[in-house]
This record gives structure tokens, C-alpha cells and sequence, in this order.
């Protein structure tokens, strides 16, 4: 038996860490095509957590039926072959899919929904069903857990659909309409009612479960908004939350599992939840010292990674470690409830969720960090697949001997499918270049001498190199007038340093260069491998640049610069990231000015819609004396300058008059062209309450459904 349990605990260690890779890996394929939108995310994560749901229950009833060992090793091989399977399927199918939905008018939101639901409902749902089944087999066969696998499976699946309800209703409701704080006190109070009722009619215990699996996402979800104003938005930080959050969910599953199978009682159980309930409540009370301590150890080393990661796990520990910790030991307590009969029923629950969260802790990282960069999404998917598949065929052979040889055919497949893998996800006219880092899909594609940088979906040009031209005609040139709105005569000797978020390959900081001399330029870039990028094929290569890859907002708090300009371009389409978008923020950014400093901000709009426009103009309003808006022709962009004097719209035709014929007397004209009537109207920003993703989705929502994509055509032509 401790052979068997041995073995249990691996399958679904494994079992774990598949899952979240596949649900990372479909999430990046899906960006190449679908773009990185919240409603792709949306749809990815929400079919991941049906299917699991759906998984889970099966699993429960198969488990019964089925409680041989023969029987799930069986299951555990078909599992990572159609994980494997699924990724390998896609590199080969979801160009010639998405471009026949293209052809049916078929939308982003839609598409993206089909293509998840083929790629994920087979591999998601038997991988769903590994965890009841190995609790299930772990318990024995005997009278008393005859029940054992239904009952474990009811669980997950009720934890799974909370889960579900926890990922969407605190991010696309209660944050942009409640903000932060007032989203965890309300969190908190969704399990005072399910407790009580629990408690006093001695109900079925399965009702506090979803409960519990939506205010542990939601908590998740939600700290980020704590911590963003302070560290950023990184994929550092969302790794050291979900670091935290699942490491006190493990710790939670194994102490509920033990606690329950010493003191079996349902007031027990209520009193667990209310405790989950009130160490909720206290967590917006303890981010303000929380943030503070972190704080101040990542500023003992400003510039290093490895501090930062330790400072935001030890803020999240400090305000959503014990809570976490108590809403996991509700599922396992919930079993053991659930099986009266089975003494060991809570402590075996509670090994099983831990380890498979634990699982998950890997699966969530490695991808991330390393495989997808290294590798690449379907490969590191390939691999994973034939792992688990082959953990199965190994014990399958252990168990029947010579005559389950052929299960191993199963992993080999999938390994002569990775050379499948290493194709091209994209074959775009004019392409030299492709790869997947941890933030983007991303190409280099050159048309008559210049190269264009395409992010994900392709939709945007982020980045544009032509050699021996200073203007691109589009949307960075209007960077170039932000300082000329200073009352005259402000000349480009008056422009000596700039601090740039979303450096992206350098077309700004090109013609910042070629404009005002070898000034001091910082260009902050969060995603590393652009930065490689820009420098093999768009000379980013100017001495007087100085690049900082590191989140935008966290590396302008820990500059003790100042700046004449700042300029934010770092747009994640349709986004730009929330954190960069409110009162605090700018006012960090007005004290990184000089006094005749600007601030300039790309944001984005559609011909009938310019409600962001007017919110992020309101938000600006409140910090700066004027803001001043250019519509960029022939785009869906508009440039924002505030000034930290009082300016009026008439200074940048007098700076104009006064300057020489060059390009950047063009660049200037173009933006004087451009000029709008400043309008402010909608919420201002703050880093409690930014709706900047709704009125975002929104925004693309109803412009897709009045049949906008017919003004989309492709980025370059």
C-alpha cells in the first residue's frame, strides 16, 4: 500500500503541473492569434475551470465504478497523450482555423472561445479526473469508502465552480466599481451566511465550498491591485502572489486534512470558516504596514530581481498568507465530513490538494520562466504530456508485466511530435524573425527596407526602423511635439533628458537622438527578449541610451531622476496596464519632472468612442494645470501632454514658427494638425479604483459588435 500511495501522489503531482501548463501554454498560442485581451484570458481560464469542474465530477463517478489501479494509470496515459496532442494539434490548425473564422466575420471573442473549447475539453476533462480517483484508490476498497470518489469529486467540482466565479466577478465587477479594499470586505462577508447556515441547520457541508474556491481567486486576484502601485505588474510579482497563494493553499489542504480527522464535527468546521471569513476582513488593514515593510527591503537593493520577488511573496504572505491558509483547509475538512465512516478520509484529502497544488506551484512556473522561452509553448506542452503519460505506461508495465509494453507508444508519439512543434506559428509576408518570450508572441517582419516589431495577435506595430529616417509618420512622431507645448521660445536645446515606459525596440528613443543630441535617455522595457530585439534588428543601439527592463511604474518610483519628458507607450493591446493609469501614479510622475516638464501618454479610442480619452484626461486634470489631446491621424490612438506649468494650446504654433525647417519642424506641424478640444469627463483613476480593463472591454465589445473589424485592416498595409 505505501508503494501504491507512493505512486498516487505522483500521478497527481504530475497531474497538477500538467494542467497549469496546459492552461499557460493555450493562453500563449491563443495570444498569437487572438491578441492578450481579458476576454481571450477570460475564455482560456474560464473553459479550464468547466472542464476541471466537469473532470472533477466524472472522476468521482468513475472512481466508484472503476477503483482499480489498472484502471487509472489507463486514464493517467490517455490524460497527457491528449494534453500533448492538444498543443501539437494547435500549431498545425489555429492559423487555417482563425483565418476561416476571419472569413465568417467571425470575432477574437467568439474565435478564441471555439478554438479553446477543441483545444481543452478532452485533456482538461480526463486530467479532472485524476484527483478523486487517486483519493478514491488512496482510501482503500471497503464498505466504508464506497462513496469515497463521488464524494471527493463533488467537492472539487463545487471548489472549481467557485473557483470559476472568483477569477471574473472581483475583476470585471467589484474592483472597477467597489475598488480594492471594499472587494475583500465583501469577499469576506460571502462566507458569514454559508457558515452560519452550516452551523445552525447542521446542512450538507458541500454549500460553503464554492464559497470558499471564490474568495481564495478572488483574494488572488485582488492583491495584485494592492501591490501593483507599489511593485508593478511584472511577471515577477504575479509569480511571488501566485507563489503565495498556492503555497498557503497546500499548507491549508494538508492542516484541514488533519484537523478534521481529529475533530470530525460540523461546528468545528463552521468555526474554520468563520475564522477564513474574519482573517479576510483584517487584509486591507494590514497592506498599508505590509507594503511598507516590503517596501523598504526592496529598496535596499533597488535594481535586483531577486529582492524584489522576496519583498512582494512577503507582503502577499503578510496580508493574505493566513486566510489562504484557512480557506484550504475547508475542502479536505469538507470530505472527511462527507465520509463519517472514513477516518483517514481528511488527512488523505488534504495530501492529495496539497500535492496537486503543489503541482500546480510548477506548472505555473516553469512554463513562464523557462520551457516557453526556451522551448516554446507547444514543445514545452509535448514534453509535459509524454512525462505524464509515461509515468503512467511505466506503472502500467509494473502492474501487468510484458503485456502493457504498448502503452508506451503513447509518450513516444508524442515526442516524434515535437519537431511538428518547432514550425512557425505565423508565416507573415516579409517575416525574418519569430519567437515566444514570457510576456509576447513576437515577430520582426521587413517590407521594402523597414523592419515593423508585431506583438501577439499582430494587430499593432509597436516599434517601426527605417535607416536614414527620422519620421515614421505615425504615432511615435507626436511624442516628439510633447515638449514644445512649454510657452515659447522652448527650443529643442531646452530638451535634455527623457524617461520613456514601453522602450519596446526604440523608435522613440531613435528620434529623441536624432532630434535633441545625445541626451540622457532611460527607456524602461518589462519584457527583456524585445530589448534583444530592438538591438539585433532596429539599431537600439544608441550610446546615450540607457535601458532598464524592470516594470515601468516600480523603476520610475526608485529613480531619484527628473526628467523633461516622460512618455508612456506601453500599450499591451487593447491595454494599457491599469497601473499606469491613475492619480497616484501621475503624481509620482510629476515629481520625476522638471519644472517645464511634460508628460505624454498613448491611449487608445475608436472613431465613436473616446470614453478612456476622457477618463485618462480627467485623471490628468487632477495633477496637471493643462492637458492637451492630438488625435493621430489614420490610428486609433490619441496622444495626451500634460505640462507642469499652466500652457495653452497656442504655444506649440509659436514654438513652430520659431524653428528651423527639419523633421522635427515636420513632426511639429503634424501634431499641430492633429490638435482636439481638451475634454474630461468619466472617473478618475485612483490606485484603489481604476475600471480602465471595463471601460477597455467595453470599448472593443461594442465596436466589434457594430462591426468595427471591417475598419481593421492589416497593421502594415
Amino acid at each position: 500500500m505505501k508503494h501504491t500511495r507512493t505512486t498516487l501522489y505522483l500521478a497527481v503531482f504530475l497531474g497538477g503541473c500538467t494542467t497549469l501548463f496546459l492552461e499557460v501554454t493555450a493562453a500563449h498560442l491563443l495570444r498569437a492569434v487572438y491578441g492578450t485581451s481579458n476576454l481571450v484570458w477570460a475564455t482560456v481560464i474560464g473553459l479550464m475551470l468547466l472542464f476541471l469542474a466537469v473532470g472533477y465530477r466524472l472522476g468521482g463517478v468513475l472512481a466508484d465504478r472503476h477503483p482499480q489501479e489498472v484502471f487509472f494509470f489507463r486514464l493517467l496515459a490517455w490524460a497527457g497523450f491528449a494534453a500533448g496532442c492538444s498543443m501539437a494539434l494547435a500549431r498545425l490548425l489555429i492559423r487555417p482555423a482563425a483565418s476561416a473564422m476571419a472569413a465568417l466575420q467571425i470575432g477574437p471573442v467568439v474565435g478564441s472561445f471555439v478554438v479553446a473549447m477543441a483545444l481543452l475539453a478532452g485533456p482538461v476533462v480526463l486530467l479532472g479526473c485524476i484527483s478523486p480517483m487517486a483519493l478514491r484508490l488512496a482510501l482503500g476498497s471497503s464498505p466504508q469508502t464506497a462513496g469515497a470518489g463521488q464524494a471527493a469529486g463533488t467537492v472539487y467540482s463545487a471548489s472549481t465552480l467557485g473557483s470559476l466565479l472568483g477569477t471574473f466577478i472581483p475583476p470585471l465587477l467589484l474592483l472597477p466599481t467597489l475598488g480594492a479594499r471594499a472587494t475583500f470586505w465583501l469577499l469576506a462577508a460571502t462566507l458569514l451566511p454559508v457558515a452560519a447556515l452550516v452551523l445552525r441547520r447542521n446542512c450538507n457541508p458541500v454549500v460553503v465550498i464554492p464559497a470558499a474556491g471564490l474568495v481564495s481567486l478572488g483574494m488572488e486576484v485582488s492583491t495584485n491591485r494592492l501591490l501593483g502601485p507599489a511593485f508593478g505588474d511584472s511577471n515577477l510579482v504575479w509569480a511571488a502572489v501566485i507563489a503565495v497563494n498556492m503555497a498557503a493553499l497546500a499548507a491549508g489542504y494538508a492542516i484541514g486534512g488533519r484537523l478534521s480527522d481529529w475533530v470530525p464535527e460540523v461546528k468545528a468546521f463552521a468555526v474554520l470558516v468563520l475564522t477564513a471569513a474574519l482573517t479576510a476582513a483584517l487584509v486591507p488593514l494590514l497592506s498599508t504596514p505590509a507594503l511598507a515593510v516590503a517596501d523598504a527591503l526592496a529598496a535596499a537593493a533597488p535594481g535586483s530581481s531577486a529582492i524584489l520577488v522576496v519583498a512582494v511573496t512577503l507582503a502577499a504572505l503578510l496580508m493574505i498568507g493566513l486566510p489562504l491558509t484557512l480557506l484550504g483547509a475547508v475542502s479536505p475538512f469538507a470530505i472527511r465530513l462527507l465520509l463519517p465512516r472514513a477516518s483517514q478520509a481528511g488527512r488523505t484529502a488534504g495530501n492529495l490538494y496539497a500535492i496537486s497544488t503543489v503541482g500546480s506551484l510548477l506548472g505555473a512556473y516553469l512554463p513562464v520562466l523557462w520551457l516557453i522561452p526556451s522551448w516554446g509553448t507547444s514543445s514545452s506542452m509535448l514534453v509535459m504530456g509524454a512525462i505524464l503519460a509515461a509515468v503512467a505506461a511505466v506503472y502500467l508495465v509494473t502492474l501487468k508485466g510484458a503485456a502493457a509494453w504498448h502503452w508506451g507508444v503513447l509518450p513516444l508519439v508524442l515526442l516524434f511530435l515535437v519537431p511538428v512543434s518547432q514550425l512557425p506559428l505565423k508565416v507573415t509576408p516579409g517575416q525574418v524573425f519569430e519567437t515566444e518570450s514570457a510576456y509576447n508572441y513576437i515577430q520582426v517582419v521587413e517590407r521594402n527596407g523597414t523592419y515593423y516589431l508585431l506583438l501577439n495577435e499582430g494587430q499593432g506595430i509597436h516599434s517601426v526602423y527605417q535607416p536614414g529616417a527620422n519620421l515614421t509618420h505615425g504615432t511615435w512622431d507626436f511624442f516628439l511635439a510633447a515638449p514644445f507645448f512649454n510657452a515659447p521660445p522652448h527650443r529643442p536645446s531646452d530638451v535634455n533628458s527623457l524617461a520613456l515606459i514601453g522602450l519596446a525596440a526604440g523608435t522613440i528613443s531613435k528620434q529623441y537622438s536624432a532630434a535633441f543630441g545625445p541626451i540622457a535617455i532611460n527607456g524602461i522595457e518589462i519584457d527583456p527578449t524585445i530589448v534583444a530585439v530592438g538591438q539585433a534588428y532596429f539599431d537600439m543601439n544608441e550610446p546615450n541610451l540607457h535601458v532598464i527592463v524592470a516594470d515601468g511604474r516600480y523603476a520610475l518610483r526608485r529613480s531619484d531622476q527628473r526628467y523633461d519628458v516622460v512618455g508612456i507607450d506601453a500599450y499591451r493591446l487593447p491595454y494599457i496596464p491599469w497601473h499606469l493609469t491613475t492619480l497616484e501614479f501621475f503624481r509620482e510622475v510629476a515629481d520625476h519632472l522638471t519644472d517645464r516638464g511634460v508628460v505624454t501618454v498613448n491611449v487608445g479610442r475608436t472613431p465613436a468612442d473616446r470614453r478612456l480619452v476622457e477618463a485618462m484626461t480627467a485623471t490628468l486634470q487632477a495633477v496637471f494645470p493643462a492637458v492637451h489631446v492630438l488625435d493621430v491621424p489614420g490610428t486609433f490612438n490619441t496622444i495626451l501632454v500634460a505640462t507642469v506649468q499652466p500652457t495653452s494650446a497656442g504655444n506649440l504654433q509659436q514654438n513652430l514658427q520659431l524653428m528651423e525647417p527639419s523633421f522635427l519642424r515636420d513632426a511639429l506641424a503634424a501634431a499641430h494638425d492633429a490638435m482636439r478640444p481638451t475634454v474630461a469627463a468619466g472617473t478618475v483613476f485612483t490606485d484603489d479604483l481604476a475600471p480602465i480593463e471595463l471601460i477597455t472591454n467595453r470599448i472593443v465589445i461594442e465596436f466589434l459588435l457594430s462591426g468595427g473589424t471591417r475598419e481593421i485592416g492589416g497593421p502594415i498595409d
